[in-house]
């Protein structure tokens, strides 16, 4: 196979590494995300199952290789990387609506509602009174005056309701 030669591969890399071919690479890239199918295809081919654990699978097998983490370190190092990544960390501070003291999971978790007793489950509401469930309802409401008849099962009414 021609690949396995070095002359072939040196020819390779050095073409990969000049300017006008990685433009010319770019160009055509964005050319083509522009087209509304080339999305589509995408969105299609990346919500197969198959294709998601074949993509996590390669990525976790490339970083597990030596070369792959030393280069990875190197480019983290270099001063050029780390002024670009803190420009956009000071540019993201400036946003409101970016709290980066939170976790990625508290940044995406959806709205617990305005009701104690109540949280979101999926797209339904679940009531519950210190931790044991009282059910899963359509909407907000239905589970705070579940949540308000709980306390007055399990509490004998002495607890704070939801104002329903």
């Amino acid at each position: 196979m021609a690949q396995n030669r070095p002359e072939v591969k040196q020819r390779i890399a050095e073409t990969n590494t000049r300017s006008d071919v990685k433009q010319r690479r770019t160009e055509s890239a964005k050319a083509a995300w522009a087209r509304p199918e080339t999305r589509q295809n995408y969105m299609q081919s990346n919500a197969r199952p198959d294709v998601k654990l074949r993509k996590s699978n390669s990525a976790r097998a490339a970083y597990a290789r030596p070369d792959t983490k030393r280069r990875h370190v190197e480019t983290n190092a270099k001063p050029e990387v780390k002024q670009r990544r803190s420009a956009a960390l000071k540019a993201a501070h400036m946003r409101p609506e970016v709290n980066l003291h939170q976790s990625h999971a508290e940044r995406h978790k959806p709205p617990k509602g305005r009701f104690k007793g109540v949280s979101p489950k999926r797209k339904k509401w679940r009531a519950y009174i210190n931790n044991k469930s009282l059910g899963v309802y359509s909407t907000p409401d239905e589970a705070a005056k579940a949540y308000n008849d709980g306390v007055d099962k399990y509490w004998n009414g002495d607890g704070w309701k939801n104002p329903v």
